[in-house]
């Protein structure tokens, strides 16, 4: 039995999140979160690229799961995950700060924590 490589389970969470999101399905984001946990553990040694994509997913997973649950304590895994993917390269497309404001806009409405929108 040969174990799945850090690329093969970064592509197998990504896919087990559009699943999710094409199906309407939740139980594929859990699985999925269970792959990039499993991507993140074998991460030494990738390229800074390489690990911001792989935070930038786990963020959008994680950001998913927040408007699934509604709880703070999701939004607050996906802004970790967003300043994480940030730590790596700080030079990223308008789509993930589109995807990062959204996650503390809606996180700034539901406590009521102005700071949350600067």
């Amino acid at each position: 039995h040969i174990a799945p490589s850090f690329s093969a389970l970064h592509l197998w969470g990504n896919t087990l999140y559009f699943l999710g999101k094409k199906k309407e399905e939740p139980s594929y984001f859990s699985h999925a979160c269970k792959k990039y946990e499993k991507a993140i553990a074998l991460s030494e040694g990738q390229s800074a690229d390489i690990l911001s994509d792989l935070y930038w997913d786990y963020g959008d997973l994680w950001a998913k799961l927040a408007e699934i649950s509604e709880e703070a304590t999701d939004f607050h895994v996906a802004i970790q995950a967003y300043d994480k993917a940030i730590s790596f390269q700080d030079d990223l497309p308008a789509e993930f700060w589109l995807n990062f404001a959204q996650v503390y806009f809606t996180l700034g409405n539901k406590t009521n924590d102005l700071r949350l929108f600067v």
